[in-house]
Order: structure tokens, then sequence, then C-alpha cells
């Protein structure tokens, strides 16, 4: 399967790398690309002596520069064959990117956290934190170009009885192991349990000895690993490189 089909990135400089590491992704898989930015209210920076006429008129020349822009950084891409389109959102981030998510079936959003060149620099980090919270598609948030990545790790959380915890491992591990055929990565596997109460269980309510702690660990921790265990297996993953410690399971401190 391919990971991605409708990939939105999001740029704020002409030579972001969250740009090139979408190119490369959609050259191996086939992907589509938006390239957006995000104009935000001027009327939110400017003066109250500046009148709305005027705002008006300086927020449609600045999206008709970033558009001419974005048209710029695109058309390399198009050239080489990539399927590309362009789009300026006016609005609040956050929200004008979940909105163009939903509006457009985007599977995957692609930012860099802070560029140069934004009305607020900083926004781009608190615009991250609030697509990772609620953002319906996954977010990718790149620092600079990497190549090609040799290590993919995916952390997983499977309960049997939580069916909607279970959906977002699948999704996870769908996309960890595309992703890790696709740049020939080292895939890790990582789940993290913890014995839930542990410190009630030494205080004076219930005051176990520590062998009796240590047993309800053992206990715990095989438990966790035969939930891992059967969540991996309905993949097949035989052709997929893992270090020798795979997975892994580990105790949460």
């Amino acid at each position: 399967m391919q990971p991605f089909k409708n990939i939105l990135i999001i740029v704020n400089d002409e030579n972001t790398p969250a740009l090139t590491e979408a190119a490369t992704l959609a050259r191996n898989t086939g992907a589509r690309l938006t390239v957006a930015t995000v104009v935000e209210k001027l009327s939110d920076y400017l003066p109250t002596a500046v009148k709305s006429a005027s705002i008006q008129s300086l927020s449609e020349n600045l999206i008709a520069a970033r558009t001419e822009q974005l048209a710029r950084m695109a058309a390399p891409l198009k050239d080489e064959g990539l399927q590309i389109s362009v789009r300026v959102l006016s609005g609040t981030p956050f929200l004008e990117i979940i909105r163009e998510v939903l509006r457009a079936d985007h599977d995957l959003v692609m930012i860099t956290p802070y560029e140069k060149g934004a009305l607020r620099p900083l926004a781009f980090g608190s615009t991250i934190l609030h697509l990772m919270r609620k953002c319906p598609c996954p977010v990718w948030a790149v620092k600079s170009p990497q190549g090609r990545f040799s290590r993919i790790m995916a952390a997983v959380d499977p309960v049997p009885a939580d069916a909607e915890r279970n959906s977002l491992n699948f999704k996870i591990m769908d996309i960890a192991a595309a992703l890790a055929r696709i740049e020939g990565a080292e895939l890790h596997i990582w789940h993290t349990w913890v014995l839930y109460g542990e410190h009630l269980l030494k205080g004076p309510w219930f005051n176990l000895s520590s062998s009796e702690i240590n047993r309800l660990r053992g206990e715990t921790r095989k438990e966790h690993q035969q939930y891992l265990s059967d969540l991996l297996r309905n993949y097949d993953l035989t052709d997929v490189n893992h270090p020798s410690t795979f997975p892994k399971v580990t105790r949460q401190c």
C-alpha cells in the first residue's frame, strides 16, 4: 500500500525543508501535492488608524504576492511531472489548515516548525502543537532536509478492549511499514507498559511485598507482549529491515 496519496505542504519560505521532503515522498509514492501558506488577518497587526479599505487592499496584494511565490516554488516540480497545485489560505493558521484538510481530503500535512519571513515566526511552533492535537490526518514536522531515512520508529499502544485506540495502532503500523519499505529503512516497533496503580500497591492500603509486586510486573509484561504480538500478527514484515531486538516492549518508569 502507498501510505499517502494527497499531501498538504505548509510553507512560508522558498527554501522550506518541508517542500523538499514532500517532493521526495511524492516521487516515491505518486502522491498529489498541494503547496499552501496561511496569510493571517492584517487587522490583528496594523494600527487601528489604518482604514478598513486600506487593510482590504493590502490583504489582496499580499495574497496575490504569496500566490505568485507558491506558483514559482511549484513550477520546477510540475515540470518534472509531479501533480502539484497551490493554495493561499487566510485566517488563523491551524484552523485554516484543518479546514483545508477536511475540504480536500488530505492524508498528510507537512510543515516546518520555524521559518524565516513569517509575520510571527514563533506562530508556527504553536500551530504545530494545535495540529498535533486536532488535525484529522498525520502531521509531519520537518526540521531540515533528511535525504533517505535509515530508521523509523512506530510507537504503539495495543489494548484489546479499546477499539478506537487499536484503530490508531493499525494506522501507525500501516504508515511506518510502508515508509520503511519505500525508504529501505530499519523499522523499530516500540511499546511501553506500566503496572497500573503500582504506587498504591506499595502503600499502606495494600502493602504488597516486593516479590508480589515483581510477580505482578512480570504478569503485566507478558500480557502486553501478547497484545503486541496480536497486533503484529496482522502484518507480514519479513521484507522489512529490523533490529535484533524486535519488537521492543519496555516498562514505563
